[in-house]
């Protein structure tokens, strides 16, 4: 289970997840403000009973992958070495920055074993020969260690390891990629290399999820109420904690940015301190109760009275979200290239 640091809680790049984190760090080039885009995107949907039963969740209501002017990032794949550099040559050609598919176990800056095989976006920003300069802005405390964002230079070789994909992927973490930009997207086939390529957008109009999604806020915190209520009978949800993480890590990204953004009364700042402090205080708490139902000792009662808290945090909270520009993700204009302002906070 991930962990915020205490550094972590700022309105920066390393406050979000990693693939959140390396987009926004990528939309630099198509935005004045991407971390405001960021922030005004986060919502928390969920689809469940999808193939397989798993459970999708979208963190973004508005499309992260847009880039304005006609274009946006769509995932490339290639099943030899050869191919997967010539395709990163192309990008940071085009585009000066290439987002990569990296497998943490497998990056030389990272503190996880060599067996875990979680995908993480990896952010390349320019090529010198034998040698590629990577941007990880990701920063959280890992069951093993500390994770601090990186910046340097790591050799083709290192490079070629850090993104080898694994035999297989778990579904939680195919459907965490296919759904990253917060609509779900198609996928290179798994065992290939993967990254992101600008491609023509397929339409400029504003895109709902399909059917089978739950995007009203208090529906779906009333659905996960239910669904982590019932984990000592289905142990195996532990492996949707991380999802849960994210989304955490998110709203209180979204809380602080409000905070440092936008001027706001006594009441106002209380109500957007006890929805962010509601969130941060998610993850541990149902970390505990899965540990917990591991042992035999269903915590229904407090996974109840949690996710009522953040259902009043939430909707205490929607007024003043509306009133500055970050609320239902469906009011979002679409914000330009860089050359354009965001949204005034």
């Amino acid at each position: 289970m991930l962990e915020r640091p205490a550094s972590a809680m700022n309105v920066s790049a390393g406050g979000l997840s990693c693939y959140t984190g390396c987009l926004a760090r990528y939309l630099e080039c198509a935005y004045d403000d991407p971390l405001a885009r960021v922030a005004r995107s986060i919502r928390l949907a969920v689809r469940p009973g999808g193939p397989g039963g798993l459970v999708a969740f979208s963190h973004h209501g508005i499309r992260l992958s847009d880039l304005g002017g006609g274009l946006r990032l769509g995932y490339r794949g290639a099943a030899v070495a050869k191919d997967l550099l010539a395709g990163l040559d192309g990008e940071l050609e085009s585009g000066g920055s290439v987002i990569v598919v990296a497998y943490s176990g497998a990056m030389d800056w990272s503190v996880a074993p060599p067996h875990e095989t979680t995908p993480h976006f990896v952010l390349l920003s320019a090529r010198a020969g034998d040698r590629w300069r990577v941007e990880d802005p990701f920063a959280a405390l890992l069951p093993a260690g500390a994770q601090e964002p990186f910046t340097g230079w790591i050799s083709t070789a290192g490079l070629l390891r850090a993104v080898t994909p694994p035999a297989a992927l778990a579904g939680e973490h195919r459907l965490r990629l296919r759904h990253a930009f917060g609509f779900p997207v198609p996928m290179p086939a798994d065992r290939q290399y993967r990254w992101l390529a600008r491609t023509p957008a397929a339409s400029d109009r504003a895109e709902a999820l399909p059917p089978g999604w739950i995007t009203e806020p208090a529906a779906a915190l009333g659905y996960l109420s239910d669904f982590w209520s019932s984990l000592a009978r289905s142990p195996d949800r532990v492996r949707y904690l991380d999802d849960m993480w994210a989304s955490a890590r998110h709203h209180e990204f979204r809380y602080a940015h409000l905070m440092r953004r936008a001027r706001l009364d006594a009441a106002q700042r209380k109500a957007v301190v006890a929805a962010r402090d509601t969130w941060d205080n998610l993850p541990m708490a149902l970390r505990f109760a899965a540990d917990s139902a591991a042992r035999g000792r269903c915590r229904t009662s407090l996974i109840k009275s949690l996710f009522v808290q953040l259902s009043t945090a939430e909707d205490q909270v929607a007024g003043v979200l509306a009133a500055h520009g970050y609320g239902d993700a469906g009011g979002f204009g679409a914000t330009g290239p860089a050359g354009q302002e965001e949204r005034n906070s």
